[in-house]
């Protein structure tokens, strides 16, 4: 995987990662300047990354066949900003990170060893593994198989 830092790639395992916290320092933390620094010490910031995604998944013993679906996975995440950070998480990052990982995601959502019975309930929990750098908290995973329902997660 090209552009990856080796903390990353060191913890990616195919499908599922066991550790969801990144421990490097990404550099965006205290990289103001003196001059330059917020005007507060410390923020709690909320930040949503997002990604659409086409899968085939059935539900046994409800539904047997295999059927495709535009899934829909939100992360709700949280991070402290203090005076000297340029922000709380960097999210070009993380959206870049969510849609590495949904790419290890099987055709059948099925196949993956974390949703066997392809439920958007398995799939929150999936997503809720989803590697994060270590100062920041995912709050809450949903997803969606249709525009109008949710499955939601609060951690």
């Amino acid at each position: 995987m090209p552009n990856i830092p080796t903390a990353r790639v060191e913890r990616q395992v195919k499908y599922a990662p066991n550790i969801s916290k990144i421990t490097r320092k990404p550099s965006y933390l205290s990289a103001l300047n003196t001059g330059t620094q917020n005007d507060w010490d410390a923020l709690k910031f909320d930040y949503i990354i997002s990604e659409n995604f086409t899968r085939n998944h059935s539900n046994p013993p409800l539904w047997v066949h295999a059927h495709a679906h535009d899934f829909r996975v939100e992360i709700f995440l949280q991070s402290t900003c203090h005076k000297d950070d340029l922000y709380g998480l960097d999210m070009v990052d993380c959206s870049r990170m969510l849609r590495e990982y949904i790419e290890l995601i099987p055709t059948s959502i099925n196949d993956h060893p974390m949703c066997p019975n392809g439920t958007t309930e398995q799939m929150c929990y999936l997503f809720s593994k989803f590697l994060v750098d270590s100062h920041v908290t995912i709050t809450q995973v949903r997803v969606s198989e249709t525009p109008d329902r949710f499955t939601c997660l609060k951690l």
